[in-house]
C-alpha cells in the first residue's frame, strides 16, 4: 500500500479516536449536542491540519 495513503488512514483513525474521546469524556453539565459540535470541530481541524502536514512531507521526498 502507498505510504501516503497509510499515513492518511492513520490520521483519519486518530481523528475518530479524538472525536470519540470528546463525546465520551465530556463535562457532566454539557449536553450531547454541544459535545457533538465540539467533537466535529476538533476532529475536522485535526484531520485537515495533519493531512496537510502528511501531504507536505510527501511532496518533499
Amino acid at each position: 500500500m502507498n505510504p501516503v495513503a497509510t499515513l492518511l488512514m492513520t490520521v483519519f483513525f486518530g481523528a475518530i479516536v479524538l472525536m470519540m474521546g470528546i463525546v465520551i469524556f465530556r463535562e457532566s453539565g454539557r449536553s450531547i449536542s454541544d459535545a457533538l459540535n465540539e467533537c466535529l470541530a476538533w476532529g475536522a481541524g485535526f484531520f485537515v491540519a495533519m493531512s496537510m502536514q502528511v501531504l507536505a512531507i510527501a511532496t518533499l521526498s
